[in-house]
């Protein structure tokens, strides 16, 4: 056999290659559930985004918190299944209207709808014009068991179970 300069000869590393693979397995498979919790969690909150904006131009056309509810469920359920009609009482969303000054729709200043057991407070600023209205929408996201994959794992680092989502969009009325 021959040898010429430069091709050393390598040892079998098919042992070590192996155990490197065990070792960085584990920390692969978290890494895959954490992109895949926050990726869905995005997805929602996405929906959720664009709830609050097409309900807030059907409220600038002077429709109520019930038609402004219609809405929001109508795009939830669309988007990823979430019921917010009829059964509001443990939907995990809250809805709240709020409207600058009292308008020819006798709509009142603020009126919410959803899920009593949830808080949802509407931001302070900015502040809501007298021709301006705003919906705000909250989504508890312990409603659906993708949000609890990491939460497997170690409880300290990563628990969407007690989170909410909390989205506002504000236009002018027409």
């Amino acid at each position: 056999m021959i040898r010429t300069p430069g091709s050393a000869r390598r040892a079998p590393r098919g042992g070590s290659v192996t155990l490197e693979f065990i070792l960085v397995l584990p920390l692969l498979v978290v890494t895959l559930f954490a992109v895949a919790q926050f990726t869905v969690a995005l997805l929602y909150r996405q929906a959720v985004s664009h709830a609050a904006t097409v309900a807030a131009r059907v409220a600038g056309q002077g429709e109520g918190i019930n038609g402004v509810a219609q809405v929001v469920d109508d795009v939830l359920r669309t988007a990823h299944g979430i019921n917010v009609l009829p059964d509001n009482s443990s939907s995990g969303v809250r809805i709240v209207l709020e409207v600058g000054q009292s308008d020819a729709w006798g709509r009142p200043a603020s009126s919410s709808f959803g899920d009593p057991s949830m808080t949802c407070n509407p931001p302070a600023t900015p502040t809501v014009g007298p021709n301006q209205v705003r919906v705000t929408i909250c989504f508890k996201l312990n409603r659906n068991p993708p949000f609890n994959w990491l939460h497997n794992f170690n409880n300290d680092y990563v628990d969407f179970s007690q989170g909410v989502f909390q989205i506002s969009s504000l236009v002018e009325k027409e």
